[in-house]
């Protein structure tokens, strides 16, 4: 009889130690580009760039949103406070990244530090 309540209870057990129990910071958003001119989405704040204050990275690590395009991202927050920042294209590839990044040559910029902030936006981005 003991046994058969060790089997009853063992399936259980092991479905529940596979729920995760904290919030992993994973998020997803959408972008959506409403604009006839193509868009760069960046974001700082994430597992690929350092926390930096209000700034965009040091380096181009975003990705085009073709015009007239909706995009699927994953988000990240971590302890840092995520930026994301929508570029022109037409910025990007008229001046350089160091010029971007000093004088602020961003179109929009949305600041998050948590799921609720996201909430807020309805976990979508829309340009213009």
């Amino acid at each position: 009889m003991k046994s058969l309540k060790y089997l009853f209870f063992l399936p259980i057990l092991i479905l529940l130690l596979g729920c995760p129990s904290v919030d992993d910071g994973n998020s997803s958003i959408y972008i959506k580009n409403n604009s006839e001119n193509d868009i760069l989405f960046v974001q700082t704040g994430d597992r690929y760039t350092e926390c930096t204050e209000d700034s965009i990275p040091n380096k181009n690590t975003g990705r085009v949103i073709e015009a007239n395009k909706t995009v699927y991202d994953n988000l990240v927050l971590t302890h840092c406070t995520t930026y994301l920042y929508l570029l022109s294209m037409d910025t990007v590839n008229k001046y350089s990244w160091d010029d971007i990044r000093k004088n602020y040559r961003y179109m929009k910029k949305y600041i998050i530090n948590n799921k609720s902030d996201l909430k807020k936006i309805d976990y979508t981005i829309t340009y213009p």
